[in-house]
């Protein structure tokens, strides 16, 4: 059985991670979320805190779940010996404009060096969810705006808790 990794630093869990998540559960019953943290930045959510939103989008937003096998794993170092110790044959991308492919295409040509069984899957942004980097998404938080567009109730919830804990 094909195993797919779909590896990123989730910090803030969106619609278009689930959807990837979604689209490749639909050719991949076996799915791997490999949660990154590896980067030294700061994140607006601890290690355990991604998982676990993750894992509660998951339970609140697939509805076939009995069907498929997800597991949610934190990891360090290079993605394709993550890969390699998971067993992963199949590593998920989404691409959102021309110069994420360019990258991401690059990545690939890299991983595939390092890791010559794995292989990449891209796939394109659905328009139904608008592409939002994480500077954008604080921006519009910080100002108390609507987040509910871009990522599931329970995210915006967790952030809003996180950053005006004294409006609840």
């Amino acid at each position: 059985m094909i195993k797919a990794l779909y590896a990123e630093a989730f910090d803030i869990f969106t619609f278009n991670h689930l959807d990837v998540i979604k689209r490749t559960l639909k050719f991949c019953p076996r799915l791997i979320i490999g949660v990154n943290t590896n980067y030294s930045e700061n994140h607006l959510f601890s290690k355990n805190e991604r998982i676990k939103l993750i894992n509660s989008c998951l339970d609140q937003e697939i509805d076939f779940l009995t069907n498929v096998n997800i597991s949610v794993i934190p990891f360090t170092g290079l993605l394709v010996d993550f890969a390699k110790q998971i067993e992963a044959s199949l590593l998920i991308k989404r691409v959102g404009s021309h110069s994420d492919f360019e990258y991401e295409n690059n990545l690939s040509s890299i991983n595939k060096e390092l890791s010559p069984n794995l292989e990449t899957v891209f796939l394109p942004g659905n328009s139904k969810f608008p592409s939002i980097s994480y500077d954008m998404l604080m921006k519009i938080v910080s100002s108390k705006g609507d987040i509910t567009k871009f990522v599931p109730n329970i995210v915006a919830n967790a952030i809003n808790k996180k950053l005006f804990p004294s409006d609840f």
